[in-house]
């Protein structure tokens, strides 16, 4: 592959993680059983600060990464060393 092909992979497979992020989250705030089991955690806060907004279930990670993640690699698929390059940076 070219560099400005695996750079276009990159980036739409990029906007289809965001993607698939967005519709994860915004289903842990209109489905009543993720909001009151997993995601009102995140909300508990009066008055969020920096430091509580990592203050989460773990299935609210590890769902948003599942989708996010998993659907942008088989819709848009990365190469090996693209796959680890977009990790790091």
């Amino acid at each position: 592959q070219s560099f400005q092909e695996r750079f276009v992979r990159l980036l739409l497979n990029h906007y289809v993680m965001s993607f698939g992020m967005y519709w994860a989250h915004r289903s842990l705030h209109v489905i009543p059983y993720l909001w009151d089991n997993i995601h009102s955690i995140h909300h508990w806060a009066k008055h969020p600060l920096s430091r509580n907004t990592y203050e989460d279930h773990w299935a609210d990670n590890f769902g948003n990464a599942i989708v996010g993640h998993l659907f942008a690699q088989i819709l848009v698929p990365l190469d090996n060393p693209t796959f680890w390059f977009s990790r790091v940076f």
